[in-house]
Order: structure tokens, then sequence, then C-alpha cells
């Protein structure tokens, strides 16, 4: 029995480690670089990468303080992880949780307000961008596990 709670909190741990903290989502374009590729592959005009500019800006405001808040829970995590508090690491891991979401949740209605104002074929290549980032996302640059 006393082997078992070592063990198990020692899964616990690996687990959050695993669940701990994904990056959060990118704004729409994902950064200058991004934003430009975007306006490229889109063929935005002048007027809608204006609207981009503004709400890449737009949402960096109204989620700079969550990732700040995700930062400090980072820190709280890794103590917690050191000092092998697991009721702590499980806390923490949910609040950091809720606050992805709300980034999550910032990000899609930026793309929502972004596509707007996208004319059908544009929308459609946007559609087809997003998908492309998700797959990354999820898969990795390298498409996932290799034989």
């Amino acid at each position: 029995m006393k082997r078992i709670i070592p063990i198990t909190l020692a899964m616990l741990l690996i687990a959050a480690g695993a669940f701990a903290a994904p990056p959060p989502p990118p704004p729409p374009g994902g950064g200058p670089a991004g934003a430009q590729a975007l306006a490229d592959y889109l063929g935005l005009t002048e007027s809608q990468k204006a609207t981009l500019r503004s709400i890449e800006t737009e949402f960096r405001a109204a989620t700079e303080s969550l990732h700040n808040q995700l930062r400090a829970l980072h820190d709280q995590l890794d103590d917690a992880r050191e000092a092998n508090d697991s009721s702590a690491v499980t806390s923490l891991m949910q609040q950091m949780r809720a606050l992805h979401d709300q980034i999550r949740d910032a990000r899609r209605a930026a793309d929502a307000k972004f596509a707007a104002g996208l004319t059908t074929g544009q929308k459609t290549k946007f559609e087809a961008f997003q998908a492309a980032v998700e797959f990354l996302r999820e898969r990795g640059p390298g498409g996932g596990a290799h034989p």
C-alpha cells in the first residue's frame, strides 16, 4: 500500500505535465508575419488588412491579462509539482484550463469577426487556413508520430 501512493502521485504528475497548458491560440493572422502571409493568401484589400490589424490588436489587448495569469499559474504549478502537492496541481491545472478556454473563445470571436468582412471565396480560403492551423496545432509540423 505504501508503494501505491508514490506511484499514483508520480503518475498524476506525469499526466499533469502532459496536459498542462498547451500554448495559447494565436490571433486570426498569427502575428505580424502570419498576418502578412494570411493577407497575401486571401488577397485582402487594404481595408481588410486594416481590419485584420485592428482585430489582432483587440485580441491581444483582450487576452493580455489572461496570458499574465497563465504565466503566474505556471510558476505556481512548477512549485506544486516540486512539492508533490497533487491537490494544488489539480486545482492549478483546472484554473489554467479555464483561462485557455477563455483565450480560445476570444480567438474564435476574433476569427468570426474577421470572417464577417470576407468575400465568399476568401471565407473558403480562410476556413482552409484555419483547418491547416488546427491540424498543425494538434499534430505538429511533422504530422504526428512516425513509424
